[in-house]
């Protein structure tokens, strides 16, 4: 009965807040929702790509992956499924994001500088689109940035 307790009262100590995971999870649902919002999916590869109550992460979407911990998005690979628009500044705030991959398909419009934002960024894809501009001063500041 006491191990019982003491394991109840580790996991508690351990475990971050429900309210806290869940925010986050939010912060990352909105700024895949902002990307979805300014792309066209001709194929319908974001289709899985909806706000529910019921599921408060991404986790489960098409092209995500979370961490198992506190369900935040560490990686997207959207590649060769002719999707156009734009990347918005709201993606700068997948602060665990570690891999992006949105190579081959028509992404417009400059990279956002706030992609700068990507501190755990490990890998980063974006070639065959239709980019413009130059390379943001603060993609080249990020200290995990691997391959880009």
């Amino acid at each position: 009965m006491a191990a019982t307790a003491a394991a109840a009262i580790l996991l508690l100590v351990l475990l971050p807040p429900p309210a806290a995971a869940a925010g986050a999870a939010s912060v990352d649902v909105a700024a895949l929702m902002a990307l979805k919002d300014g792309l066209r999916d001709p194929n319908g590869e974001l289709a899985s790509w909806v706000r529910d109550p019921d599921l408060p992460n991404p986790c489960n979407w098409s092209h995500i992956t979370c961490d198992d911990g506190d369900h935040r998005v560490t990686g997207m690979e959207i590649t060769w499924n002719l999707i156009e628009g734009s990347i918005p500044p709201d993606l700068g705030q997948l602060e665990n994001l570690i891999s992006l991959d949105l190579n081959g398909n028509w992404i417009t419009g400059p990279i956002s500088p706030h992609l700068g934002n990507l501190q755990s960024l490990v890998y980063m894809r974006i070639d065959h689109n239709r980019l413009t501009g130059q390379i943001p001063l603060q993609l080249g500041r990020l200290p995990n940035l691997l391959d880009l």
